[in-house]
């Protein structure tokens, strides 16, 4: 008995896995009638497998429009940094010019400044001749004024004695 029962299950699962394999085999089916195609037959794997996969199609639709979005604000917040870093480049120039104005303008006045040391310079040598001239013509009117009242009493004196004798 053991060895009916025994091969009596043997045979069930034989059957039962090449039934089993039959069915996955002879499933998707065409279901017609009269002669035209109604249908498909799935089985219920096969049916749920292709409902899970459309469940995954309708979230990779949703993710997808979720990255277009994304992607669409992300390409908003570049063009807007974009735009901000060609207003910052501008004033960037703007800066680097007003140094270079700058620059020019303290190589000018240190030139001005130079120049203005220069002529004060000249201005004290020029001060210090003037001095000088003015000092020597100063001895010369004292010579001339003592040849002058040498000459005046000479002359005074000749004339006096020219009147005497």
């Amino acid at each position: 008995m053991k060895k009916i029962l025994l091969s009596a299950l043997v045979s069930f699962l034989f059957f039962s896995t090449s039934v089993a394999q039959t069915t996955e085999e002879t499933f998707p089916q065409l279901y017609k009638q009269g002669g035209s195609v109604v249908g498909i037959v799935f089985s219920v794997k096969q049916a749920q497998q292709i409902d899970r996969d459309r469940e995954l199609l309708e979230l990779l639709k949703t993710l997808t429009s979720e990255l277009e979005t994304n992607k669409v604000a992300s390409l908003e917040v570049i063009n807007s940094q974009k735009q901000t870093i060609e207003a910052k480049d501008d004033q960037i120039k703007l800066l680097e010019g007003e140094i270079l104005d700058y620059k020019l303008d303290i190589k000018t006045r240190d030139s001005l400044e130079n120049n203005l040391e220069s002529d004060v310079k000249l201005c004290d040598e020029q001060s210090k001749k003037k001095d000088q001239i003015i000092s020597n013509k100063n001895d010369e009117i004292k010579k001339l004024k003592g040849h002058r009242l040498l000459l005046g009493s000479t002359t005074l004196l000749f004339l006096v004695v020219s009147i005497i004798f």
